[in-house]
């Protein structure tokens, strides 16, 4: 097998070794995804493609086989790295240039030396079929894009209202402060209520908080007789819904 037959597969060995040192060596994303890129959509799948001796004669069929091919070698990396703790972007280069390198091997072995030659750069022939199909499956893709950043603007997680009351300091311990921060999206309205041994000792009605805003009181309370301490309740209400929207808690300490 003559030198110029291979100089594909020295190219596609040199550009993986040279990933791996720019991922090693540097954590530039532009300098990363122009080494990376070119290795992850179409030098592995290559390299495979000559390994296997599945290679077209046109140059632009040979493309689409080899990113997927890349693309088929990335789910199984993604897997063993997972497996092995390395989903690392330095682990990913590893894995790459690890199956390149035996695609190439293996390559040379088999004398597929009739591989880099493409003798054709058209496009193959469109019917109008095929036009509808590609048509469809674009306004799908945008169509799903569209749901989901639309679903994405809307999803609130883990945001909710906070309500809280603290037991003062030693120094202070005949007070409650009781706290509300909104994470509405919009100003709502809520009424507290506090109680002491199932006595209400305070009541704040239509509390109007802003998106992001927060609302507190300090509440002085007598302290418990004869040492004894006492549970403090505290709700948030939604008078919108009629319902309580959140309790907490505290222990007022004894005298």
């Amino acid at each position: 097998m003559s030198r110029t037959r291979n100089a594909d597969l020295l190219a596609a060995c040199a550009w993986a070794a040279a990933t791996v040192l720019a991922v090693a060596s540097t954590d530039n994303f532009f300098v990363r995804a122009a080494m990376g890129v070119p290795l992850i959509f179409f030098v592995t799948g290559h390299t495979i493609l000559r390994a296997i001796g599945l290679v077209r004669a046109s140059l632009i069929e040979h493309a689409v086989y080899a990113t997927g091919a890349s693309i088929a070698a990335c789910l199984a990396g993604g897997f063993l790295l997972h497996w092995l703790g390395h989903l690392t972007p330095l682990g990913w280069a590893l894995w790459l240039a690890a199956v390149t390198g035996v695609a190439t091997v293996v390559a040379r072995i088999r004398h597929r030396d009739a591989a880099p030659l493409f003798t054709s750069l058209e496009l193959p022939n469109l019917r109008i079929w095929h036009a509808m199909v590609l048509c469809g499956a674009v306004l799908v893709t945008w169509g799903a894009y569209a749901m989901a950043v639309r679903d994405e603007a809307g999803h609130r997680e883990f945001k909710y209202t906070e309500f809280w009351m603290l037991s003062g300091a030693p120094a202070h311990s005949g007070t409650l402060l009781v706290g509300i921060r909104s994470a509405e999206a919009e100003p709502r309205r809520f009424d507290v209520e506090v109680r002491i041994g199932g006595e209400i000792v305070a009541l704040w009605r239509s509390i109007a908080i802003e998106p992001g805003a927060t609302w507190t009181r300090e509440l002085a309370v007598p302290p418990g007789v004869a040492g004894q301490s006492r549970k403090a309740e505290a709700r948030l209400y939604e008078p919108a819904e009629n319902a309580i929207y959140r309790k907490v808690s505290a222990v007022v300490p004894g005298a």
